[in-house]
């Protein structure tokens, strides 16, 4: 009976060994599984710093260049945002040269007042004659 018992206290030794390893390696893995999580918040406290840089940087740049629409300045990186800038820039470049370029037009009416002509008579009756010509000797006088 005792070579009996002698087994069993083996076949259960060995199994509270392979618990002991089993618990192990569960608490290796509780371990990573923190790390992981700490590693996780990190990065994404990194990713929200990143993209209040890139947000701060590109307002930076909007401030700096007033020339070029806010809506042309755009992207994710400071790196995207610099290209979007170089391509905003070159064309308000273009159009700048261009406006230089472009003969002016004058305005499709004369500055300033115009000359103040008579009117007409010979298309006028003659009750619109009389009433003009007082009319006008009226202004005179007052003038």
């Amino acid at each position: 009976m005792t070579e009996i018992a002698d087994e069993e206290l083996s076949a259960l030794r060995d199994q509270a060994a392979k618990v002991d390893a089993m618990a192990a390696q569960i608490e290796a893995l509780n371990a990573g599984a923190a790390e992981a999580e700490t590693a996780k918040n990190a990065l994404a406290a990194a990713q929200t710093n990143e993209r209040e840089a890139t947000e701060a940087a590109r307002s930076a740049i909007i401030a700096a260049n007033p020339l070029i629409p806010a809506d042309l300045i755009t992207g994710d990186s400071i790196g995207q945002i610099n290209q979007s800038l170089a391509a905003a820039q070159a064309i308000v470049n273009r159009l700048t040269e261009a406006a230089k370029a472009a003969p002016r037009q004058p305005f499709g009416f004369p500055m300033g007042g115009a000359q103040r002509q008579p009117p007409d008579t010979a298309s006028m009756s003659p009750h619109q004659k009389i009433a003009w010509g007082i009319e006008h000797e009226r202004d005179q006088h007052v003038a």
